[in-house]
């Protein structure tokens, strides 16, 4: 095994940092948002949610929403899973499926992504420019180790990047596990926002 990559070249670690206000703010507008945006998909797009939710969910099941959501939550591509969480409900599924479906494939996604950082740690010449493109986050590993992960877990903070991070510095796949169980409440509050949103919207 190759010894984690040093970290990349830039600004000090101490403006690197993001344990602040900012991310608070960032936090408290990304779930205004999320309730925003079901209100108004409730009110504008309704009908065409409710029929490709039957197809969906007809054509794939929750096992389509379950691997779905793990295709997200360790896609290194800025993703979120809100928008199948609201088809799944346009789709008249029962709100406990949902949530448990979507917080298991999220924690099971954790690990995924974290073996996805030991394999570039092991077999590629890519971890200095995954740390690069991630300064933020590979400093608050470096830190804190799976704390960083589970802010990563709950809060705008990239969730899958912090995984995959994680694997390639080297943070245990037990503290990374324990860390990631905190998709469920997140799932959990964002569910419930989803909700409130399209029942505005009705």
């Amino acid at each position: 095994m190759t010894p984690p990559p040093e970290p990349p070249s830039g600004p000090p670690a101490s403006e690197l940092v993001v344990l602040d206000w900012r991310l608070a703010a960032r936090t408290v507008m990304g779930a205004v948002l999320v309730l925003a945006a079901a209100g108004v998909a409730g009110l504008a797009l309704r009908e065409p949610l409710i029929t490709a939710g039957a197809w969906f969910f007809g054509r794939f099941g929750v096992w389509g929403m379950f691997f779905g959501t793990i295709v997200i939550d360790v896609s290194i591509i800025p993703l979120t899973n809100e928008p199948l969480m609201l088809l799944a409900l346009s789709a008249d599924q029962s709100p406990w499926t949902v949530f448990w479906v979507t917080s298991v494939a999220s924690w099971l996604a954790g690990g995924l992504g974290w073996s996805i950082g030991r394999l570039i740690d092991r077999f590629t010449p890519f971890g200095r420019r995954l740390c690069a493109r991630y300064p933020a986050m590979t400093d608050l590993l470096r830190r804190y180790g799976a704390v960083a992960v589970a802010l990563g877990a709950t809060t705008p903070l990239p969730f899958s990047a912090s995984t995959w991070l994680a694997g390639l510095l080297g943070v245990p796949l037990r503290g990374v596990m324990v860390a990631s169980l905190f998709r469920f409440p997140k799932t959990a509050f964002y569910l419930w926002l989803l909700m409130q949103g399209w029942a505005l919207g009705a």
